[in-house]
Formats: structure tokens, sequence, C-alpha cells
């Protein structure tokens, strides 16, 4: 498990040892070492699976040995204890139990020694996107992937996101967003490996428990669209959403483009430590 932030101190550290190394005698960093992690994703069609954990100190290099197996972890529904996670043969502790439609769950995780962590998510009711029309335009050398969408939007704050690639077996990456047409408002761009894997992630903040018909453009240029589209789409809560924007390397499982690496750090909704328990709930299809 390997932590942003920590090598972000590290590089920081580094840095101003070699610039400053004829005024600098003693320099002191809070490795922040130690603070007790819980991790949770709820996804569609997937049980719900807990990590838990430790955060590694600037100059730790072994970070298998952060993994926390003793953790007990209860899982909540609707506020009734209803599961306790099992460790699983990875780092993984994982519940008999599938995230159901618009219902709210809480994961606490009493560690060795006593310390509770707890973190809370909703899973989304929907994923409430209609898909009204598409098209490729031709213009000049520029091929465009053009999409049409109807979200009724449910009231609170959601997130959707979107990912397009050619219907192609040994195709990994995807189209990046044309600038030859506008973005919907409230759009961000985020490339949570760093590597161009671009998602198009939408916020409900302009037209929150309203109906919205939005168009995206993806640049199709060079590309053999003879067997069509792959249209990635999913909806999320705040916490997913602000995981994404967090990470900048990472890997994707078996080509899924919303499902990064999950052995990051980021500051989130834990109460008690650190980490984040959020919720996506996506769906493919092929569009030819």
């Amino acid at each position: 498990m390997q932590f942003r932030f920590l090598f972000r101190l590290w590089w920081i550290s580094f840095f101003l040892l070699g610039a400053c190394v004829e005024k600098v005698d003693h320099i002191h960093l809070n490795e922040d070492a130690g603070v007790p992690i819980l991790f949770s994703v709820l996804r569609n069609n997937e049980s719900i699976r807990v990590f838990t954990g430790y955060t590694a100190g600037i100059f730790d290099y072994s970070p298998e040995e952060h993994v926390e197996r003793n953790a007990q972890v209860v899982l909540f529904r609707n506020g009734t204890p209803i599961d306790t996670a099992t460790p699983g043969q990875d780092n993984y502790s994982y519940f008999h139990t599938f995230p159901q439609a618009g219902t709210t769950y809480r994961l606490d995780a009493r560690f060795p020694g006593g310390k509770l962590l707890s973190g809370t998510t909703t899973f989304p009711a929907s994923l409430p996107i209609q898909l009204t029309g598409s098209e490729v335009l031709q213009r000049n050398n520029q091929k465009t992937f053009h999409l049409r969408l109807h979200i009724d939007d449910p009231a609170g704050t959601n997130y959707y996101l979107f990912v397009v690639r050619p219907n192609m077996d040994y195709w990994n990456d995807n189209l990046t967003e044309s600038s030859d047409f506008p973005a919907p408002p409230g759009t961000q761009i985020i490339d949570p490996n760093g590597w161009g894997h671009t998602i198009l992630a939408l916020s409900d903040q302009g037209f929150d428990g309203q109906e919205m018909d939005v168009n995206l453009y993806f640049d199709a240029t060079n590309i053999d669209d003879t067997n069509g589209f792959v249209f990635y789409q999913a909806i999320c809560d705040e916490a997913y959403y602000e995981y994404l924007k967090y990470l900048s390397t990472g890997h994707y499982y078996s080509g899924d483009p919303f499902g990064t690496m999950e052995t990051e750090n980021p500051h989130g909704n834990v109460e008690g430590g650190y980490g984040f328990v959020g919720s996506v709930l996506q769906r493919t299809d092929t569009i030819r």
C-alpha cells in the first residue's frame, strides 16, 4: 500500500535538504505514521469488502506490514448490524452482503487496542441516465463521437462519471473529450492514474433534483468505429468523487475505468482515523 501524501512529504523534505544543505542543521517532519485506516467502496453486483490498516512512515518501504487483519468490522444497514467481515486471502476483509439500492450503510471497525473507526455511505437508488441518441460527426479531418443523454437527477449531491472507448478487444484507452464543442456546466476532467485515462465527471450542482439534457463529445479522430463504442456511465456519492480527484497514480481492475486502485489514503469521511467509505453504481452499454 502506498500513500501519495507521504511521497509528497518525502519529496519536499529531499528538496529542502538538498537546496539548503549549508544552512539547515536539523529538520523534523511529523511522519503521521501508525494512524488507523478504514477504506471501502460499495459497488453494484459486488459483495462489500473493506480494507483496514495503518499509515506508513515517510521512509517506510514495507507497506504490506501495515495491513490490520485483526480489526473487527461490522456492517450496519439503516442503523441495524447485519454482518461481520471475514478476512480474505488478499489485503481485504469481506462481507456476505451486496449493496441494496437506496440503502444507507455504516462500517464500524474496532482495531486492536480499542480504537473505533466509522464511515457511512448511502448506495444510489438508481442510475438515472437515459441515452437518447448518438452519432459520429465528421468535420474536415476531425471525427467526433456525440452522445445525447437525459438525466432525471434525484435530490441531494450526486456526481455522474462517463467514459467512452472503441469497441475493440485490444483497446484500453479512453477517448479524450473533444475541444471543438462546449462541455456541460459542472464538468470536470479527472485523470485518476495520471496516464491519460481520463474520466468525464459531471456534478449535479446546477440541476439538483431536476431533469437535464446533456451533450457529450469525444474525439474519435483516427479511431476505427466500425464496431461502435463502449459507453461506461456511473453515479457516485461525494466521497467517491473526492477519492477519484485525489488519485494521481493507480491501476484499473480488469479494464474497468471506474475500478481504480484502492490502496490510497485520502483524508475522507471516516471518523476516528483516515480513509473513506463511498458508493458507485455503474452500467456499461455498447453503442453501434
